[in-house]
């Protein structure tokens, strides 16, 4: 079976491959013990702040705290990663080795029996 396929990317098929990369970092085992830090240190300020009888504006900055990640992942899952990836591709128009690697398919110009076999020859890759 010949396994050629012609395939011509655009910025939104290179957009969409990073936030599906940035969807996994978030997922990695790294980025949820960060999560789980920065969920232990909030309920320990809400603590002190219980304990020692904080005043609104310090209890205020506790929650602001856990604002400001929220706001950071969607910001950056949204806004950020598609303006870089999109400038990247106007840049590059290539793909070339760097330390964010990635190979991407569209499966929009594959067929089934073509996604199929690919699946199954990344199935047997050792990673």
């Amino acid at each position: 079976m010949s396994r050629s396929v012609s395939l011509t990317f655009t910025a939104d098929d290179y957009v969409a491959a990073n936030k599906l990369h940035a969807a996994a970092a978030y997922r990695s085992r790294r980025s949820l013990v960060i999560l789980a830090a920065w969920a232990l240190i909030y309920f320990g300020l809400l603590a002190a702040a219980h304990v020692y009888r904080w005043n609104s504006p310090m209890i205020v900055l506790v929650h602001f705290y856990v604002a400001a990640l929220i706001v950071f992942i969607v910001v950056n899952y949204y806004l950020v990663a598609p303006i870089s990836a999109r400038r990247n591709f106007r840049m590059h128009k290539l793909f070339y080795q760097s330390p964010r690697l990635f190979h991407m398919f569209p499966k929009r110009v594959l067929t089934a029996e073509q996604i199929a076999d690919i699946e199954r020859c990344a199935s047997h890759i050792v990673e």
